[in-house]
């Protein structure tokens, strides 16, 4: 009987056959591959990731500003009759803004024709880092901001365009109406992960967003109430990662 000599080094030689050197080379270089590749999946998807919203702005149009809330709650029912926003915002005073801009400049104009005591009051947010779990949750929180200056965007041109009469309330219907739906869709993904993030800055974005999505839907409703919600919606989007008290 043909007797078979085992030799474990790595030129070991099994009935005098020879394994191919190169061919081992290759195993070893394609499990290096496998664990860089191994590893970084584990970097990309379950790690915490950070996500940053930049620095935003909306400017506001201010008619008139009072020292009692009663006074400037009048005032707004006042606008809102002559075709404006009436919306309050508390800085010390109670100002009253007839609409948000969000270019300094197109406020400014307003302002300018409304005279007397009118100011822009500039709404400002610096730039937020928020921690995510890993990379999956990163690009939804992240979307939100896309999302929503989006959705502010769109909605405020097809108000300009109205008032110019270059559309018609159907248009700005359709419009809130589809940006509602983009912000429900997110609202759904965001659903899926508020747990993991309760009492943080992540779960304050969650109901802001679910609050927004609310103020559109009832936009959609009563168009009449568009550009107070418009008004709303830019103070809270300011405001994304802190507790609101709009209503």
């Amino acid at each position: 009987m043909k007797r078979i000599f085992y030799d474990f080094s790595i030129t070991h030689i099994v009935g005098r056959k020879k394994i191919n050197l190169f061919f081992l080379k290759k195993i070893a270089v394609i499990s290096l591959l496998l664990t860089a590749l191994f590893g970084a999946i584990i970097y990309f998807c379950f790690l915490p990731k950070k996500v940053t919203f930049p620095k935003r702005e909306y400017h506001y149009a201010i008619c008139s500003t009072h020292t009692s809330e009663a006074a400037a709650s009048e005032k707004s029912e006042q606008v809102r009759a002559q075709g404006g926003a009436g919306f309050v915002i508390f800085d010390q005073a109670y100002l009253v803004a007839v609409f948000v801009y969000p270019e300094k400049s197109f406020a400014q104009r307003v302002v300018q024709n409304l005279g007397g005591d009118a100011f822009v009051y500039t709404a400002r947010r610096e730039s937020v880092t928020l921690k995510a779990k890993n990379s999956v949750h990163a690009q939804t929180i992240g979307g939100t901001n896309g999302v929503i200056e989006y959705a502010i965007e769109q909605i405020y041109l097809t108000l300009i365009s109205l008032e110019k009469s270059e559309t018609t309330t159907s248009v700005v219907k359709n419009t809130v109406f589809s940006c509602s739906q983009k912000i429900k869709s997110l609202n759904k993904k965001l659903g899926k992960i508020r747990k993991k993030y309760l009492g943080t800055d992540v779960e304050n974005l969650i109901i802001n967003c679910e609050r927004i999505s609310t103020f559109f839907e009832v936009a959609y409703a009563n168009s009449g109430e568009l550009k107070l919600v418009l008004c709303k919606v830019a103070q809270i989007f300011i405001n994304f990662t802190n507790k609101t008290e709009i209503v």
